[in-house]
């Protein structure tokens, strides 16, 4: 007796899947964009913290009325604070922190709208393929524009495997690397959806 040939996948189900996984790539750009969003944002805070401090801190002390040896020994080390706030604030210039938070911020917008537009195209798919494909391409065509900004900011491998494993655990779906589906944003060692910083798992 043979085994029936199981009837080849309709164009509308190809479709499907497909969309389904650009709502998962979706979500995991819009997720590691978000932590990166968070490590800028304390970096700007700090270096902001920084640059009113030690002025008002000065300003305490003097009022404060210290002898001449301890004002000195204060104002050598805000001297040294602020050269190395300084050196900071250059970095922070260089490295362009103000705008990569600024494009961090909308492009974790723009991909978590990318991700509710293709899951809904998924969950309630038009029953004609021609209107399917149409409605695909018009999301597409919004997500290419944005995959082409977001591959301008330099994502790292370990952002990549984050964006992964967060978008994995939002949406129950298996690891094709580990074979697992994420319980928690704690990495592991696998090498699709783990090895990143610990810290970043919040």
């Amino acid at each position: 007796m043979t085994t029936p040939t199981p009837p080849p996948p309709r164009p509308t189900d190809l479709i499907r899947q497909e969309v389904w996984d650009r709502a998962l790539a979706a979500d995991g750009t819009a997720s590691l964009f978000e932590a990166r969003s968070r490590r800028l944002n304390g970096r700007l805070n700090a270096l902001s913290f920084a640059g009113f401090s030690i002025p008002i801190i000065v300003g305490i002390v003097v009022a404060i009325g210290l002898s001449k040896s301890a004002l000195n020994v204060v104002l050598i080390v805000a001297a040294v604070l602020g050269g190395i706030q300084l050196i900071w604030s250059l970095w922070s210039l260089v490295a362009h922190w103000s705008d990569k938070n600024s494009h961090a911020i909308q492009s974790m917008m723009t991909n978590r709208q990318l991700a509710e537009s293709y899951t809904r195209l998924a969950t309630h798919p038009p029953s004609d393929g021609a209107e399917f494909q149409n409605a695909f391409n018009v999301i597409e065509a919004r997500d290419s524009a944005q995959r082409d900004s977001d591959l301008a900011q330099q994502i790292t491998r370990q952002e990549k495997r984050f964006g992964m494993r967060s978008a994995l655990f939002t949406r129950s779906k298996v690891c094709v690397g580990c074979s697992l589906v994420p319980t928690s944003l704690i990495p592991t060692k696998c090498g699709v959806c783990g090895d990143f910083p610990k810290r970043w798992a919040r």
